[in-house]
C-alpha cells in the first residue's frame, strides 16, 4: 500500500506542494484572529466625570474616564472557540482536497505498461490538474460536510481542554484519588476524539468518491472497515511507525547536516556561542516540514485502502483499478486467510484450546506484571502519601475498577460472574489489604478472559455460515 501511495504521489507531484501552500491559509487565519483578538481586547469606553475639588486648579472642572471593556473581553470566550473549530475545518479541508485527489488517480485507467495513469478529460482518465479540480469540488459541494465534521469532533476536544485546565489550576490541592479521576477522564475523553477524529476522516474519504452526505458516508466507511479490520488495523500500525519515523528521520538528518555545518564553517564557528539553539530551532522546524510532507503520504495511504476495498467489494472476481503488484499481494494474502478448509467440529475444538491457552497466558502476564508494580508503587506511596491519602487511593481504586467491571458484566447480562467478582473483591481487600494492583489484575484479567470469550463466540457464529478457518 506504500508502494502504491509513493505511485501516485510521482504521478500527482502537485500533491507534495499543495501542503505547503495550504499552510499559508492557516497562518492567515491565526495572523486575522489574533488581530481581532488585539482589537476587541483593546476596546475602550471613555466617560466624562467630575475632577475632584483639590485637584480642579491642575486638570480643570472635568476629565475623561478610559476603561476597558468587559463584556467585549469576556466576548473572547466565543472568539476563541470559533479559533478551534474553524482551525479543525480547514484541518479537514486540506484532507477532503488530498483525498479526492488520490480518489480520482485510484479510479483512473492506467497505460499500457502501468507505470503512469492516462491523463485526458475522457471516461475514466485523470485530468490534467487533479488538485485544482478537487478544490472546486470541495469549495462547491461539500463545505458543509467539513462543518458537520468539525462539529462533531470540537466539543469534545474543548471539553478535555477544560477538564486539563481545572487541573492544572488545582494542581496543590488534588489528591491521588482527584488526579486518578483527572487522568482517566482524560484517557477516555482523548479515546472518544481520535475515534471521532478517524470515522470523520474516512467519511470524508467516502464523501469524495461518491458525494454522499457526511453521515451516510461516515456510516458506509464505518461498515467497511468493520467487514475488514484485521487488515485494517495491519495497515494503520504499520503505517502510523513509517509516518513517524520518517518525520523523526527527516528532522534528525536535516538537524545533522546543519550542525556539520555549523562545526565546519568558520564564520558560524566564530559567531555562535553554542549550536545548541539552532540545533533545536532547525530540528522543530525540519520536524514541521516533515510533518507536512508526511501527511501527504498519510492521506494517500488512507484513501487509497478504502478505494481498493471498494474496488474489491464491486468487483468480485478481482480489483478492477489496482496497480498488478497491489493485486497479486492481495490475492496471495486472501488466498492464505483460506488455504485451510476443516470440519465444524475440529474448527471449534481448535478454537477452544486457542481460547484456553490465551486466557491462561493473559492471566500469567498480568498477575505478575501487576504484583511487579503493585511493589514498586507501595515502595513509592509510602515516601509520598499520608496514611489518609493511601486509604483514599486505596478505596478509589478500589470503587472504580468495581464499578467498571459491574457494568461491563450487567452490560453483556453475566450476572453469575458479577456475583463471583463480588466475592473476589471481599477477599481480596481482606488478604491483601486493599492492594489495587493486584485488584486491577483480577478484573483486567476477567474481563479479558470475556473478551476472548466473545471473540470465539462470533467467530463460532460465522463458522456456522462459512466453515473455513482463518489462520
Amino acid at each position: 500500500m506504500l508502494n502504491e501511495a509513493s505511485r501516485a504521489v510521482r504521478d500527482v507531484p502537485t500533491t507534495v506542494i499543495f501542503p505547503v501552500m495550504y499552510s499559508f491559509v492557516g497562518i492567515a487565519y491565526f495572523a486575522f484572529w489574533l488581530a481581532v483578538a488585539l482589537y476587541v481586547f483593546s476596546c475602550k469606553e471613555k466617560a466624562t466625570k467630575n475632577t475632584p475639588e483639590n485637584l480642579i486648579e491642575y486638570f480643570g472642572f472635568t476629565y475623561i474616564d478610559v476603561t476597558f471593556n468587559k463584556d467585549l473581553q469576556n466576548a473572547l470566550i466565543y472568539h476563541l472557540l470559533c479559533l478551534v473549530y474553524l482551525a479543525q475545518v480547514i484541518s479537514y479541508f486540506g484532507f477532503m482536497v488530498l483525498a479526492g485527489v488520490f480518489a480520482d488517480w485510484y479510479f483512473s485507467i492506467w497505460n499500457s505498461s502501468q507505470s503512469r495513469k492516462i491523463r485526458g478529460y475522457g471516461t475514466g482518465e485523470l485530468s490534467g490538474s487533479p488538485v485544482c479540480e478537487s478544490l472546486f469540488r470541495v469549495l462547491r459541494f461539500h463545505l458543509g460536510s467539513l462543518a458537520l465534521g468539525a462539529l462533531v469532533v470540537t466539543p469534545v476536544r474543548l471539553i478535555r481542554w477544560i477538564l486539563m485546565s481545572i487541573k492544572r489550576s488545582t494542581q496543590n490541592a488534588q489528591n491521588g484519588a482527584t488526579r486518578c479521576i483527572f487522568g482517566c477522564t482524560n484517557c477516555c475523553l482523548q479515546c472518544l476524539e481520535c475515534l471521532l477524529d478517524k470515522i470523520n476522516q474516512e467519511g470524508f474519504i467516502l464523501t469524495s468518491i461518491y458525494g454522499t452526505n457526511f453521515c451516510q458516508s461516515s456510516f458506509v466507511a464505518v461498515k467497511l472497515i468493520y467487514t475488514n479490520v484485521l487488515r485494517t488495523a495491519l495497515l494503520e500500525g504499520i503505517s502510523h511507525y513509517i509516518e513517524f519515523f520518517g518525520r523523526i528521520t527527516i528532522a534528525a538528518v536535516t538537524t545533522g547536516i546543519c550542525l556539520t555545518v555549523f562545526s565546519l564553517d568558520n564564520y558560524f564557528r566564530d559567531n555562535l556561542s553554542s549550536v545548541l539553539s539552532p540545533g533545536i530551532a532547525v530540528f522543530v522546524i525540519a520536524y514541521i516540514i516533515g510533518s507536512l510532507f508526511m501527511l501527504v503520504y498519510e492521506v494517500a495511504v488512507d484513501t487509497i485502502f478504502l478505494c481498493y476495498l471498494i474496488d474489491e467489494q464491486t468487483h468480485p472476481n478481482g480489483p478492477k483499478f489496482a496497480h498488478e503488484d497491489l493485486a497479486k499481494m492481495a490475492n496471495k494474502h486472501k488466498n492464505s486467510l483460506t488455504r485451510k478448509k476443516v470440519t465444524l467440529a475440529n474448527y471449534n475444538r481448535e478454537n477452544k484450546t486457542l481460547s484456553s491457552f490465551l486466557q491462561a497466558s493473559c492471566t500469567l502476564v498480568f498477575l505478575l506484571l501487576s504484583t511487579i508494580f503493585s511493589l514498586l508503587l507501595k515502595s513509592k506511596r509510602n515516601k509520598k502519601y499520608n496514611h489518609q491519602q493511601k486509604k483514599g487511593i486505596d478505596i478509589f481504586f478500589l470503587n472504580y475498577l468495581f464499578c467498571m467491571r459491574c457494568l461491563h458484566q450487567a452490560f453483556h447480562f453475566k450476572a453469575q460472574i458479577l456475583k463471583q467478582n463480588l466475592h473476589y473483591v471481599c477477599l481480596l481487600q481482606q488478604s491483601f489489604r486493599s492492594n489495587e494492583s493486584i485488584i486491577f489484575a483480577v478484573f483486567l484479567c476477567s474481563s479479558l478472559e470475556c473478551y476472548v470469550e466473545e471473540i470465539y463466540t462470533k467467530f463460532h457464529n460465522y463458522s456456522n455460515n462459512t466453515h473455513y478457518c482463518y489462520e
